[in-house]
């Protein structure tokens, strides 16, 4: 059974659909430059050596959970968030990485205070229409826009939306959106008329940027709050009884209520009943099909302060059903063979040239590079879970390849590789991920 993705899938509100009017005596609804969250990191450079950069983020939640683009806070050292800045009510505090959506560049943070954050809701992207009115806030240009405070206050461009970008199964993969930015845009909020979150600036062109809807977002806090348990693990293939167990985790200390659906199932909506803090059900399943392997299961889950949280997840039909994943190479770093970080091929001088294949398919190359000790960032693969992979780093001339290491390693979902196999690689990091169901939610 295979589970396409429908022009008509549903973009729905993490907190629209549960939230109260009021949270913590925080409004929901609360002003751009409130929820705003002006984003400083201290990090390592391209080069390897501490550098301190900035970027923009949104606070979705009163306790202070904060989304920017991964790429603001990769190989972070310290991540510091600062509310309202600029303004005489704005504070600063530590925060960490709570959870990355790295196939979208998305980052959830989570402050390390006790203080309620102004917040704003998650619209939709179902109704999105071209030359829809958009607001981009977020602090471009970082410090140099501080004047005479501490830090920027946060800057709002008024845009459109130019374009929407969908993937080979209809889901909305990317919003462009045409407005004013500028560098530290990264990680600014993409707001409707409604001042609802529907994306996240994630890539700058010119004249135009490129936002990652809303619906990833959604994804990124349902993976990061809601931890989601089948017993048996495996569905009966004679069909019949399977407990559901809905646990809160990271932002979440405890659920109220929630409902279940198998999009693929005409069951209709499942309640899920409340039991010490957590959430559970029993999902009565026919037979199972022919080729199915995986049955997707929507949950959403509401906590005693209103907010709602989903996740879908992926019921097995069989003992070992394929898993995909996505790797995401965050980094290689080269051994320092010269003083001025190059590789020699001959003594004739050097090749500023690099070649990475996985599985023997070039993904991707660089060529004229300033610096190979650290190259090739950011860069991503599929595969499947028990998957044999290999990568392998050419340096390369204009007449032969050079090898200059490889790192081998089994594919499992949630597996970080930080030590290289062989050759002159100094280290790297590689992350993988299961790729998120995506089925069609019910109205």
């Amino acid at each position: 059974m295979t589970h396409s993705i429908p022009t008509s899938l549903l973009a729905l509100s993490l907190f629209a659909a549960f939230a109260p009017a009021a949270c913590r005596g925080v409004e929901p609804g609360a002003s751009i430059e409130q929820a705003s969250v002006y984003v400083k990191v201290e990090a390592l450079g391209a080069d390897g050596q501490p550098c301190s950069r900035t970027g923009s983020g949104v606070c979705v939640s009163p306790d202070g959970l904060v989304i920017t683009n991964q790429h603001v806070v990769r190989l972070a050292n310290l991540v510091r968030l600062v509310f309202q800045a600029g303004t005489a009510d704005e504070y600063e505090t530590a925060a960490e990485v709570l959870g990355v959506h790295p196939d979208r560049d998305l980052a959830l943070l989570r402050c390390r205070t006790e203080r309620a954050a102004a917040w704003l809701p998650l619209g939709a992207t179902r109704d999105l229409q071209l030359t829809a009115p958009v607001r981009c806030a977020g602090y471009p240009l970082g410090e140099l826009m501080a004047g005479a405070s501490r830090n920027p206050s946060v800057s709002i461009s008024v845009g459109s939306v130019t374009s929407l970008r969908r993937d080979g199964d209809g889901r909305l993969s990317w919003i462009d959106v045409g407005a004013p930015l500028a560098g530290g845009n990264s990680g600014s909020a993409v707001l409707d008329e409604q001042t609802q979150l529907i994306g996240i600036l994630t890539q700058r062109y010119e004249g135009f940027g490129r936002a990652t809807p809303v619906d990833y977002v959604v994804e990124l806090l349902g993976e990061a709050a809601l931890d989601v348990r089948f017993e048996p693990a495996v569905a009966p293939a004679e069909g019949g009884p399977v407990s559901l167990t809905v646990k809160p985790q990271g932002p979440v200390s405890d659920l109220l209520r929630g409902q279940a659906w198998i999009p693929d199932l005409d069951l209709g909506p499942i309640r899920l009943k409340p039991d010490g803090g957590t959430l559970t059900a029993t999902l009565r399943l026919p037979p199972r099909s022919d080729g199915c392997t995986q049955l997707p299961v929507v949950v959403r889950a509401v906590t005693p302060d209103g907010l709602a949280w989903q996740r879908v997840v992926g019921l097995d039909w069989t003992e070992r059903p394929p898993v995909a994943l996505r790797g995401v190479l965050d980094s290689i770093t080269l051994q320092r063979l010269k003083p001025n970080s190059w590789r020699w091929d001959a003594v004739d001088g050097p090749d500023p040239f690099c070649k990475l294949y996985v599985n023997g398919l070039l993904v991707k190359q660089t060529d004229a590079v300033g610096d190979q000790t650290r190259f090739l960032t950011e860069t991503a693969f599929e595969c499947q879970a028990g998957d044999s992979v290999r990568i392998v780093v050419f340096d390369k001339d204009l007449s032969r390849h050079d090898w200059a290491g490889e790192i081998c390693f089994t594919a499992e979902p949630g597996l970080t590789v930080t030590r290289p196999t062989a050759g002159e690689l100094q280290d790297c990091l590689i992350t993988l991920r299961a790729v998120p169901l995506r089925p069609s939610l019910p109205e």
